[in-house]
């Protein structure tokens, strides 16, 4: 009996050697192969993190909430990869008091507008109060930014139109620019187009790439906009994202995303359809022409855009550029307006109306009621603002 246990034990332990052995032949085979073709060796697409990144004021909230109502998707864990750059300028991570949404150092690794298109970070008030380091930058390929990260990654670029962000990042912070030949306003359209130039150098001219386990795609704002639905369907169907089960079809209009609440998406279509937001910008010396703005600094941004080609590379063709003050534009523009102007008119005129209706149908009923009588006439001894008028009552 403990011979025949004996000879089953080393039986089952060959067993269990040799399927261990196929196991790592195969195993060791398949990697060959893959690296022999080039293939891509990392985790599955719908298993990595992802992260959405951007210039601020281009839909980065926005795309990060639809993405995470519609997917069943995990995010960063900076926690996860300690001594990377990512977690070094973590709050939590480093055990720094100071309270930020974001959780990181702005503009760091990690952070949602990390500029990756700086040579060097270097932390500013109030994050110096944690003695945060000076960092050197040098990203250039995927590979070097998911090194940031410690792992790999799925990567959501949220872009916005240019002159359409740059209207956009006035109008949030305030900023005058009458003159975009300003400095700080030349400063704004050369980190733009520094930034997103980046991002197409890591990407090879593409606006999707993998490389070695991680991946990048660009997403406009405007298809985030005008179709949010299959935007999220291709994304989805391309990273293998699993849905949630509870998961509808986005309401735009019903979303409150943070910093954009007082913002109803239909308004946005619309400027980002019709170009109206050349009309937000209010030119000090000419108030009452909505169009003032535009036709003194289209002759700079044409200029400005036609030392680069990255909103061309983006997918975005600025026509309104070309020809400055259009005839077709300005038609367009001006009938836009009018029609408008039309229906304040009218609006207020059916306003007006109905108003007077109804004062008209109340006084009828205090007469029938006998609460309201008619001034008695002046032949009748009853002078006006004499003590038996109603002037006086």
């Amino acid at each position: 009996g403990n011979r025949g246990k004996l000879v089953m034990g080393i039986s089952t332990q060959q067993r269990r050697r040799s399927m261990w052995a196929a196991t790592v032949a195969v195993v060791a085979l398949s990697l060959g192969q893959a690296r022999a073709e080039g293939a891509i060796v990392g985790p599955a697409a719908g298993t990595r993190a992802v992260e959405v990144l951007a210039f601020q004021r281009s839909g980065s909230n926005l795309l990060r909430m639809i993405q995470k109502l519609t997917f069943n998707t995990s995010g960063y864990n900076a926690h996860a990869h300690p001594g990377t750059a990512a977690n070094r300028y973590c709050l939590k991570c480093m055990n720094c008091t100071i309270r930020d949404l974001g959780g990181f150092v702005r503009n760091a690794p990690g952070q949602t507008h990390f500029r990756l298109d700086k040579p060097f970070f270097k932390p500013k008030p109030p994050y110096t109060k944690c003695r945060f380091p000076t960092m050197q930058l040098s990203v250039h390929s995927l590979p070097d930014l998911v090194g940031l990260y410690g792992a790999p990654m799925t990567f959501l670029v949220a872009v916005k139109e240019p002159v359409f962000w740059l209207v956009s990042i006035l109008r949030f912070w305030g900023l005058k620019c009458p003159d975009v030949t300003d400095e700080r306003c030349m400063h704004l359209l050369r980190d733009w187009v520094s930034y997103y130039e980046r991002w197409l150098e890591l990407t090879a001219n593409r606006t999707s790439a993998e490389v070695g386990g991680s991946a990048v795609s660009i997403v406009r704002y405007e298809d985030v906009l005008h179709d949010a639905a299959g935007l999220l369907e291709r994304l989805g169907a391309q990273y293998g994202w699993v849905r949630r089960p509870n998961a509808t079809v986005v309401d735009m209009d019903s979303l409150e995303v943070p910093y954009s609440r007082r913002s109803a998406f239909h308004k946005k279509r619309s400027e980002s359809e019709h170009r109206t937001f050349l009309l937000r910008p209010r030119h000090p010396d000419h108030p009452g022409d909505k169009l003032a703005w535009y036709r003194l600094n289209c002759p700079a941004l044409r200029a400005f855009f036609a030392t680069t080609d990255v909103p061309q590379r983006l997918g975005y063709d600025l026509w309104y550029l070309r020809e400055c003050d259009p005839p077709g534009v300005t038609k367009r523009w001006r009938a836009f307006l009018d029609a408008r102007q039309w229906l304040l008119a009218a609006t207020a005129a059916v306003a007006v109306a109905v108003s007077g209706w109804w004062a008209a149908r109340r006084r009828r009923e205090a007469e029938r009621a006998g609460v309201y009588a008619p001034l008695p006439a002046a032949s009748e001894g009853a002078a006006l603002g004499s003590p038996g008028s109603r002037r006086w009552s």
